[in-house]
């Protein structure tokens, strides 16, 4: 759990700060919380049924891994976006979307 509060939940935070454009950043950022705190939920509402089913083992392993597989996603996909303004982020996202639909 501490693994989580110290890097990966600090990681999610930057990256909904920095994934939507200007325009739309504020209603966007809203949504995404809400789905985050849904998500947290759930975690939350399946945690103790795990703990009963499978054990402590099993359910810190399970969450575990999903820890490392959420990293490895944000290494894939998230960029990097140090010493780059907002601005030019959102200029050169868009230029890579653009670039990919063609």
């Amino acid at each position: 759990m501490a693994f989580m509060q110290a890097t990966l939940n600090t990681g999610v935070w930057l990256l909904l700060a920095e994934m939507f454009p200007l325009k739309v950043r504020g209603l966007a950022m809203g949504a995404a919380v809400f789905v985050m705190w849904v998500v947290n939920f759930a975690v939350a509402l399946v945690f103790p049924v795990l703990m009963d089913a499978v054990g402590a083992s099993t359910t810190f392993w399970f969450f575990g891994v999903m820890c490392v597989l959420s990293l490895l996603f944000c290494k894939r996909y998230a960029p990097e976006t140090k010493g780059l303004a907002l601005e030019d982020l959102e200029h050169e996202l868009r230029k890579a979307a653009e670039a990919k639909a063609g």
